[in-house]
């Protein structure tokens, strides 16, 4: 009975740190990286400015996409995460574009721990950013 409580807690424990592995880092290449926005909605975290609607008003380098997939029911999001903003900042970026966010499910769990039961859906959010460097 022992071995299955430390089993349980071993994927529950997985589950989580799942949940902070989950960043992919694609380099864009090609015309068109070089570019002005026109203005939008923005969050400042970790150093970093996250634009959740529209794009910034100054001219911008694009350097990629960050995509970030992560167990969101844990209560921790992408934007505004001390992680993605040091990612984005070892990266060379001063902030990002939120491109979209989709949520996918995995089906359900359920762990039993003694007396106890841990369970919900699986769902994995991917959320793709932008990754941009300012120029002026």
């Amino acid at each position: 009975m022992m071995f299955l409580r430390f089993c349980a807690a071993l994927l529950v424990l997985t589950a989580a740190s799942a949940a902070h592995a989950g960043l992919q880092f694609a380099q864009y290449e090609g015309s068109g990286s070089e570019q002005t926005g026109t203005g939008g909605t923005k969050i400042s975290r970790g150093g970093v400015e996250f634009w959740t609607t529209g794009t910034p008003p100054r001219h911008y380098r694009i350097l990629g996409v960050l995509t970030d997939t992560r167990y969101e029911a844990w209560g921790k999001k992408a934007v505004g995460s001390p992680g993605v903003a040091a990612r984005i900042r070892e990266l060379g970026g001063d902030a990002v574009i939120v491109l979209g966010r989709q949520d996918r499910s995995d089906g359900a769990y359920i762990v039993p721990l003694g007396s106890s039961v841990i369970g919900g859906d699986d769902v994995k959010t991917e959320t793709q950013l932008q990754v941009i460097k300012y120029l002026d």
